[in-house]
């Protein structure tokens, strides 16, 4: 368990551990998670990167949906989001959450592949040099995989668990 006190007193070194501006709040699990494992061992694997190698996300699924509903004419689809529409959406409970999903996998539809990605995700790509415009588009699931190995995955979270395991010198 990890006091909330002891964040608040830690908070400070954690961040300037990162060298960087970064807004993934997984660098403070990232460090606790390190702390815990140098107690027992002086080198340990992750796992990072699985769910981006092996198509894990749930966003990978999405676009897969956004891309086959991008086929349907716009009048079944537009009739779908403004049904939907007077539903709540919102992380409160299963179903005002699935209707939130349905809702953006039917707005990344009727986007260009690249606008649907970046409406499924997290993280911003607005002003990288995207792998995205580069890629064939046939295949538009492993092209998001490949750019969340490529960007996502070396820009934020393998540079955050490095930084934060060399704080603590674990390998």
């Amino acid at each position: 368990e990890i006091n909330l006190d002891d964040l608040f007193d830690e908070f400070e070194n954690i961040v300037s551990y990162l060298e960087e501006p970064n807004a993934n709040p997984s660098a403070f699990l990232n460090h606790y998670l390190c702390g815990f494992a140098k107690e027992k061992v002086t080198v340990a694997l992750s796992g990072l990167g699985g769910d981006e190698l092996f198509g894990g996300y749930n966003r990978y699924r999405a676009l897969h949906k956004a891309v086959m509903l991008g086929k349907f004419p716009k009048a079944i689809t537009n009739f779908i989001k403004n049904t939907l529409s007077v539903f709540p959406n919102s992380r409160m409970n299963k179903f005002s959450n699935l209707n939130r999903a349905l809702e953006k996998i039917l707005i990344s539809a009727d986007s260009n592949p690249e606008i649907a990605y970046n409406n499924l995700i997290s993280y911003d790509l607005q002003n990288q040099d995207r792998l995205i415009l580069k890629q064939d588009w046939e295949d538009k699931v492993n092209s998001a995989m490949r750019l969340d190995v490529e960007y996502y995955m070396v820009d934020d979270l393998l540079a955050l668990t490095d930084k934060m395991s060399m704080t603590h010198a674990l390998e």
